[in-house]
């Protein structure tokens, strides 16, 4: 006769903290790409406060200033990682994205 049914495996530790991490991964790329395509959803306040001339010059310049550590970043955050370790950098590299978005926000309510 067959064999019984086998029960599902029961949930483990390592399993758990699979699905803790995946959640604060996407948690960290959702909050990353809200703080890149924010200055385009204040386009039309920054178009009034700067007015049309300087308006796409300033613009463009946001998304400059804002890449440029991308280019740079990578380079330095590998050697200090090999040094201090990936979580402390993950947790001054989070709060280097919310202090740049916290600067975006200020500037266009200020403007």
């Amino acid at each position: 006769h067959p064999p019984p049914p086998r029960s599902p495996a029961p949930m483990t530790q390592a399993s758990n903290a699979r699905w803790c991490i995946l959640l604060l991964t996407c948690g960290g790329l959702f909050g990353q790409f809200y703080a890149y395509d924010n200055p385009s959803a204040l386009n039309e306040q920054l178009r009034e406060v700067m007015g049309v001339e300087e308006y796409q010059y300033y613009f463009n310049l946001i998304y400059s200033v804002y890449s440029f550590p991308n280019l740079v970043l990578p380079l330095v955050m590998g050697v200090l990682m090999d040094w201090f370790g990936y979580r402390a950098l993950v947790c001054v590299l989070a709060a280097c994205v919310v202090l740049g978005h916290a600067l975006v926000s200020t500037g266009v309510t200020q403007a």
